[in-house]
């Protein structure tokens, strides 16, 4: 079942996330909506990441490079009381 993109919210200040900084470390919180229909059962998320360089040898200008992954979290969710 495909979810929809979570809602990402910095911990240092409770508003929403739209775009991360470079170089700047941050904290942040994601929460998912759950789709219609869904049932309680296991999760699996996986993380990716992408390395931000400040001067790229193809172009000599800042950008950010290919994705890799970062992590897994594997999951049961409870159902809503």
């Amino acid at each position: 079942m495909a979810w929809p993109e979570p809602e990402v919210t910095l911990d240092r200040d409770g508003e929403l996330l739209w775009h991360l900084q470079p170089r700047l470390a941050e904290r942040v919180t994601l929460a998912w909506r759950v789709p219609p229909g869904w049932q309680p059962g296991p999760v699996s998320l996986t993380f990716q990441r992408q390395t931000f360089k400040l001067r790229d040898n193809l172009y000599g200008k800042s950008s950010w490079l290919l994705f890799q992954p970062a992590g897994r979290m594997a999951t049961t969710p409870e159902g809503a009381p």
